[in-house]
């Protein structure tokens, strides 16, 4: 993110030096941010009682480690289907109560326990997944709801970098040229297999990208 805030801000002062250079955040990042984010704000009172249940170690702390970003993803959406089967069970005979969430949690709302686990299942992890999804669909549209939302959930946590990032990667969505919003509409993400949901971000891709070099002066990049 600060790479792309820097590049964004020399085009924008400098438009005349690169005029075909355009800029655009990758979201590959900004999911795994968002994703932290989440727990920061969920990790006492969420992820913390139900680590200890399972016995998961190694994803408690306040630090993001990338590494392990993919291990915290999957329990996230694990704990968030266990959620909805548990609601399901709860609900069954009144399952439009699922349909209306915010007025179920007005109905649980001296329940804190109770409350605070389906707000976070609503208002954070549901957007997680969502975000999964969309990128694994290349549904464009809803990765630039992303930018919006995530805002909020940067907000919550200080992560002011993204914060502006997200500002800055919103400008180019709503106000870049009609061939390059082609691109970032079609071009999103990709895929290696061409299967049905098998989509990747475009900045994952560039971090699995490996430098190999044949001698001392020759490097095949792929």
């Amino acid at each position: 993110m600060q790479t792309f805030q820097r590049d964004w801000w020399f085009n924008f002062k400098f438009p005349a030096a690169f005029p075909n250079q355009v800029t655009f955040a990758g979201e590959f990042h900004a999911r795994y941010h968002v994703q932290h984010a989440d727990k920061r704000l969920n990790e006492s009172l969420v992820y913390l009682p139900l680590f200890m249940h399972f016995g998961i170690k190694g994803l408690t702390g306040p630090k993001l480690e990338m590494k392990k970003q993919a291990m915290m993803e999957q329990w996230q959406l694990l704990f968030l289907s266990g959620t909805v089967m548990w609601l399901r069970r709860v609900f069954v005979n009144d399952l439009g109560r699922l349909e209306d969430i915010p007025a179920l949690l007005g109905h649980v709302k001296k329940n804190f326990p109770v409350l605070n686990h389906i707000g976070w299942a609503y208002y954070h992890c549901n957007f997680i997944w969502g975000d999964k999804k969309a990128t694994r669909v290349g549904d464009t549209r809803r990765l630039n709801f992303m930018w919006q939302y995530s805002l909020l959930m940067y907000g919550l946590t200080n992560k002011n970098t993204y914060k502006k990032g997200c500002l800055q990667n919103w400008l180019l969505l709503e106000d870049c040229e009609d061939n390059v919003k082609e691109v970032v509409d079609k071009r999103r993400t990709y895929t290696e297999t061409g299967r049905p949901c098998s989509g990747g971000d475009m900045d994952h891709l560039r971090e699995r990208v490996s430098l190999i070099c044949l001698g001392n002066d020759n490097c095949l990049i792929f």
